[in-house]
């Protein structure tokens, strides 16, 4: 398992992985962070998944850097760059990885700021080489049409496909996590016949006898 942590803060950007990479039984050590100077701009990029897919797919990216074929002037164009040569890789090598048993898989982190951006950027790249931009711009649309932050779900989701865990198991573990204290909530209502939701007002029946469910018709 590789772990890759990417945090905006007020002064930037903070990238951090580990560098254990596991084969078969054996278990060496090497960088999943790399740095990528583009003029006086670095970018770095931190990748979870087949380590053969990730250093031939950067090798492309810095052959496409060195011939200054693309410029960028924004984060998100070399994040792009980074993408289709994901996708390079892509066509030539995974057939032959599924032949072998292996799945196609590459996940980054990339974060930096080049000459056009206003602050720092950092971005999620997925193995089909779409990316999503983390964090600001999901929370200040939350933030202006809810008037709530986003809670601890909003990066569990972006941990959970990394992990490879399918879409359609995030609200299950999210329910399960939450059964034990639904269920105290549920038994303290009961308990105390009263609603205890403090932002929520019940607008239904008042002064409503409870029964016990082997009571009710």
């Amino acid at each position: 398992m590789t772990f890759c942590l990417g945090m905006k803060v007020e002064e930037g950007l903070v990238g951090i992985a580990d560098t254990r990479i596991t084969t078969g039984t054996q278990r060496i050590t090497a960088r999943k962070v790399s740095i990528h100077e583009y003029g006086e701009h670095p970018i770095f990029v931190m990748t979870s998944g087949l380590r053969s897919v990730r250093d031939k797919a950067l090798t492309y990216f810095e052959e496409v850097m060195e011939e200054n074929e693309e410029p960028f002037d924004k984060l998100y164009k070399a994040v792009n760059s980074i993408a289709r040569q994901i996708r390079r890789v892509a066509k030539e090598d995974k057939k032959a990885l599924a032949e072998a048993g292996l799945r196609f898989n590459l996940h980054a982190l990339v974060g930096g700021q080049l000459a056009r951006d206003e602050e720092h950027k950092l971005y999620m790249l997925y193995p089909q080489g779409n990316w999503v931009e983390v964090g600001q711009v999901v929370e200040d649309t939350m933030l202006r049409e809810k008037g709530i932050f986003p809670n601890v779900d909003f990066p569990c989701a972006y941990t959970y496909y990394m992990m490879g865990i399918p879409i359609p198991l995030y609200t299950p573990i999210f329910v399960s996590s939450r059964v034990a204290g639904w269920a105290a909530h549920v038994i303290e209502q009961h308990d105390n016949n009263r609603l205890i939701r403090p932002n929520h007002n019940y607008t239904g029946p008042e002064h409503k006898e409870f029964k016990a469910l082997d009571q009710r018709a």
